[in-house]
């Protein structure tokens, strides 16, 4: 059976398991979910997720509504055991380390959005970032550049899924325009190595860029021009 995932490319939370499963190359079957309409929020999606948030993993019967949970969930059924470096580590050691790095990563991603004002300036109720966060925010691209000084990767020496989790983290910094990498260069070389994977464009960078613009839209001109103008570009 098809897995079926509902997304949308400019949804930054829809990243991670999107890239696991390009990553993996997974047969899915691709459900955009129009959020410009706010289909998500509709009675009828509220049957997948009453949360009336993406993304949406659906897999026969189930349903998955987390991106980080369905990356462990298709690393764990789909990727093949005696694969020597792995997306998602199998030994319970590693995992207790990649969990933590991994729900370290999702508190920096909600200081991220603190910083951004992303619920208030998206509803059209706040025109302003909240600059007390940019030093938390700091904070955690220190210790992303301090664990690269080390590794390769965010987890070792070689591609994990927690490498598409932070990168997800990193990029949506980029709707602040935020310029000061140069402070992080092993943040920057690790950006750079991963731009190499044929998805990081599409998935990342791509999405990224135009919620970047959507933003400085949002801030400048309000919600109801900004969803205007990129409802049609589509």
């Amino acid at each position: 059976m098809t897995i079926e995932y509902y997304y949308h490319p400019l949804s930054p939370p829809s990243c991670v398991a999107w890239m696991v499963l390009k990553a993996l190359g997974i047969e899915w079957e691709e459900k955009i979910v129009d959020i410009f309409i706010e289909e998500q929020r509709t009675e009828e999606f509220a049957k997948l997720n009453p949360m009336k948030q993406l993304p949406v993993l659906k897999d026969g019967d189930f349903i998955l509504t987390e991106s980080r949970s369905m990356a462990i969930y298709l690393c764990s059924k789909f990727e093949p055991t005696d694969k020597k470096n792995k997306l998602y580590p199998r030994d319970f050691l590693e995992q207790s380390q990649f969990l933590e790095l991994m729900l370290r990563d999702i508190d920096n991603y909600q200081t991220v959005t603190k910083y951004l004002n992303v619920e208030l300036v998206f509803d059209g109720r706040a025109t302003k970032m909240v600059d007390e966060f940019l030093p938390n925010c700091e904070k955690f691209l220190r210790e992303y550049d301090g664990i690269l000084a080390k590794s390769e990767y965010i987890f070792g020496d070689h591609l994990t899924f927690l490498d598409f989790a932070c990168a997800h983290t990193v990029s949506t910094m980029r709707m602040s325009g935020f310029s000061e990498w140069d402070k992080y260069p092993n943040v920057k070389r690790w950006k750079q190595a991963l731009s190499k994977l044929p998805y990081f464009q599409q998935c990342v960078e791509e999405s990224s860029k135009t919620n970047a613009d959507m933003y400085k839209l949002l801030l400048e001109k309000g919600r109801e021009v900004a969803f205007n103008t990129f409802t049609a570009q589509k």
